[in-house]
């Protein structure tokens, strides 16, 4: 076996493979690189470094991120993909979960444990991976599920999945048929959400004054039900309504950041609501954070005040849930994992 001449030449050749400046050790031994001049060009003051065991970047700086991230792939072998925050991240999400280090899925059968900054998931029943940013990644369904297993909290999840939903990233279906159909420790945030998206809550702050009703004791609303009056004209889509008494719950998310034509259109929807005899209700997410007790108060005196007010002219479209698929209603972290 003839060695390669130079780290130039070394690094002209992995350039053609594609890999971001990261190689393996049996790439190496491949390209003429023996063990000798790996550990000569890994020394310190030497032009390579070892990121991971059997796994090199070719200058001696600090990597980047494509960089760490290509070189967990590579260590944890064939079959592996991308799972967790990092998936999250390459999907265009912006409310990822700030768990440490890069999260790769890989075959049951692998050898490769977590190591340093990697934390390697086995399935016995790996997805089919989309390339996402020249990364085999897992499908989104699947690494919101992950995400929750490697740590991330309710709300955490919450803000996930919400995004995701409702940017039509994900459907409330593929997240249901994802965890669907055997146990899995550690994912009762996303069972918990994935209840709330069915109930066709699509926000954290929905998701929190759900929380705060139910534990009011007060009945649920539709939440992001379609209002349309009785030729079929559109009206509003507001956060809940109560049709058996015309009550309107609008969550005002931006709270303080309103600005001067913000406020208008707001003031404008809701007088239009009023205008067609429904009843707006509108709390802060800190109300409901600080003051849950009031918000249930209000919510009690005005479904009392107007019960039997549903305006006759407006019809509520539900938001439309997904099928569940019969069996044991178990919910799991993806299939045969």
């Amino acid at each position: 076996m003839t060695k390669s001449s130079s780290p130039t030449r070394d690094a002209h050749a992995l350039t053609h493979l594609r890999q971001d400046g990261v190689a393996t050790a049996r790439q190496l031994r491949a390209l003429g690189v023996n063990s000798g001049s790996l550990a000569r060009r890994c020394r310190p003051g030497g032009p390579w470094q070892r990121l991971l065991p059997r796994t090199y970047l070719f200058h001696n700086g600090p990597p980047t991120a494509r960089q760490r991230t290509r070189a967990a792939l590579l260590y944890a072998g064939e079959g592996a993909m991308l799972t967790g925050p990092e998936a999250l991240r390459l999907f265009g999400l912006r409310y990822v979960p700030p768990l440490r280090g890069t999260h790769v899925l890989v075959p049951g059968h692998r050898y490769a444990g977590s190591r340093d900054f990697v934390t390697v998931l086995r399935a016995r029943h790996v997805p089919r991976p989309r390339n996402v940013a020249g990364f085999p990644t897992a499908p989104l369904p699947r690494a919101l599920v992950d995400t929750t297993r490697l740590g991330a909290d309710l709300q955490q999840v919450r803000a996930a999945c919400a995004e995701a939903v409702q940017r039509g990233r994900c459907s409330v279906e593929a997240l249901t048929e994802e965890i669907l159909g055997t146990s899995a420790r550690g994912i009762a945030p996303i069972r918990a959400v994935i209840q709330e998206l069915l109930a066709g809550v699509r926000s954290v702050s929905e998701a929190q004054a759900r929380d705060v009703l139910r534990t009011g004791g007060l009945p649920e609303p539709l939440w992001n039900a379609t209002l349309l009056l009785t030729d079929g004209t559109f009206l509003a889509t507001p956060d809940g309504y109560w049709p058996d008494t015309g009550v309107v719950l609008e969550i005002d998310s931006r709270e303080y950041h309103l600005s001067p034509a913000d406020w208008h259109r707001t003031m404008n929807r809701r007088n239009h609501l009023a205008a067609h005899g429904l009843h707006p209700l509108a709390f802060t997410p800190g109300q409901l954070r600080h003051a849950p007790r009031t918000v249930v108060r209000h919510v009690s005196q005005a479904k009392a005040t107007y019960a039997g007010c549903s305006p006759p002219h407006i019809r509520a479209v539900p938001i439309r849930r997904p099928p569940v698929t019969a069996g044991t209603g178990r919910l799991r972290a993806g299939r045969g994992s």
